[in-house]
């Protein structure tokens, strides 16, 4: 209930803060109210409900910051619970099975493998070649499984955070250098919406981009700006998943892939033997 919080502050420091009182100082005396709890608990100082209030407080213009107050708490904002529990379903699959697989291997590889291999030797019989490649480089095969599945937690961690709406996501190697460049610039689309009023009434400008330009124009005109503001959210809200789904997709199949391959070189070489030794007997 972050920003149904959010809202009711917002929707109450511009209508109540007094001419003299300092908006910052309004809606800390607001967040202090027991009755704010009623719409959810404190936000966490890194969320980005946190930091749009602490930011309209730091206006220096205070016309400007109730104007800002005003405009955002006519947004209807909710945070997608339903996006969220898809991609803790999604890395929470992918968790299980590549826990069940390296439970398995290494039961082969600490058990099985030996055993076969001094079966070979006192039998004097040639070890099969693909035994002795797993024996000697199991490691790599389960240190690239575990690589590609890190990666798809640490995306679908970071794509949790983003449906939470926590702040500085931007700045992380994660989203840098593992997310997908659509799922990029859906992030950062969505987030310079949720500034739009902070931007519009004195902000830090994000710059000329299509975004500003779009709503500067509208404002220009009788069309209600909170009504398109939210319409955009919305739209980029759903941008965001459809490029989140895709990519937690793209590493599912890859991760699914490769556990195929390794359990198909683990079986052949776990029963291979097998035949071999029953015709060396």
């Amino acid at each position: 209930m972050t920003w149904e919080r959010f809202g009711y502050l917002c929707r109450k420091a511009a209508v109540t803060c007094g001419e003299r009182e300092v908006v910052s100082d309004c809606l800390a005396r607001i967040e202090q109210e027991a009755v704010c709890g009623l719409y959810g608990a404190e936000m966490a100082t890194n969320s980005w409900p946190r930091r749009i209030l602490d930011k309209i407080g730091a206006l220096a213009n205070r016309e400007a910051a109730v104007a800002a107050l005003t405009l955002y708490g006519r947004l209807k904002l909710t945070r997608p619970a339903d996006e969220l529990m898809k991609f803790k379903g999604i890395t929470s699959y992918l968790l299980a099975i590549a826990l069940v697989y390296f439970v398995v291997v290494a039961i082969y590889q600490l058990k099985v493998a030996p055993t076969f291999v001094n079966a070979f030797t006192n039998l004097e019989v040639q070890v099969p070649a693909l035994l002795v490649y797993y024996r000697d480089y199991w490691g790599w095969l389960v240190a690239l499984v575990a690589a590609v599945l890190m990666a798809a937690l640490l995306v679908g961690h970071r794509l949790q955070q983003m449906f939470q709406f926590q702040a500085g996501i931007e700045q992380s190697p994660v989203f840098k250098y593992l997310l997908f460049s659509n799922t990029r610039v859906s992030y950062l689309r969505l987030i310079e919406l949720l500034q739009a009023p902070l931007h519009m009434y004195g902000g830090p400008a994000p710059g000329d981009t299509a975004i500003a330009r779009h709503l500067l124009a509208i404002k220009t005109t009788p069309m209600d700006l909170a009504t398109e503001i939210e319409a955009l959210i919305a739209g980029e809200l759903r941008q965001l998943l459809e490029c989140g789904q895709a990519q937690m997709k793209a590493l599912t199949v890859i991760v699914a892939g490769l556990l195929a391959a390794s359990v198909f070189i683990f079986l052949f070489s776990a029963y291979a033997p097998l035949f071999m030794l029953g015709d060396a007997v």
